[in-house]
């Protein structure tokens, strides 16, 4: 569901138990949060790709409705408690800071119900940046997009990193389904 003045994509992943991680909630948390009680989940943490506003505007909000731990790659923290580097203020965004809970680290695996959700470092967009891989879907954020890719011109982007963090998403089997941080839903073999 696009959320928030810059369309950033927030998604439900849900188990067969109705329970769901909240990745990337960039704004409108009572829009998230009426999604969330119209489909019957049960909110377990919120996963976050990277430390921009656009991703992580309405974390707090519900990350205390919820009483449920925001997880973000250590390389980003920096940027989530510093407004000026997580560009809040630009489009009069506000001043959002956001104290992560834990720490996503490359090749590791969160595990709820039977779904494990695999953590792939894909910086560059920021140093922090992740991609998440649960089953035949990675939720990209903004490393990769339909026919595009993240900016690198913010603070801590960096192009090198990036063309190799595509690389790296571009080795994942064809069919795998592209979740990006804005834009349409794409795969892996219509990117390559």
């Amino acid at each position: 569901m696009p959320v928030g003045m810059l369309a950033a994509n927030c998604y439900l992943l849900c188990s067969d138990n109705k329970n769901c991680a909240i990745i990337d909630p960039g704004a409108e948390p009572e829009r998230i949060a009426k999604k969330i009680t119209d489909e019957g989940l049960t909110p377990k943490m919120i996963l976050l790709t990277h430390a921009h506003f656009d991703h992580i505007g309405g974390a707090a909000a519900l990350q205390a409705k919820y009483g449920i731990p925001v997880w973000l790659h250590k390389s980003d923290w920096e940027m989530a408690l510093d407004p000026n580097k997580n560009l809040s203020p630009m489009l009069g965004g506000g001043q959002f800071v956001l104290h992560p809970d834990r720490a996503l680290e490359g090749g590791g695996q969160l595990k709820m119900d039977e779904i494990t959700i695999g953590v792939i470092e894909t910086p560059g967009h920021t140093p922090g940046g992740v991609s998440l891989l649960a089953g035949g879907v990675v939720f990209s954020g903004d490393t990769m997009f339909d026919g595009g890719y993240g900016r690198t011109d913010f603070w801590g982007g960096d192009w090198n990193a990036l063309s190799d963090s595509l690389q790296k998403l571009l080795r994942l089997p064809g069919e795998t389904k592209v979740y990006p941080g804005h834009g349409s839903d794409t795969t892996i073999a219509a990117q390559r």
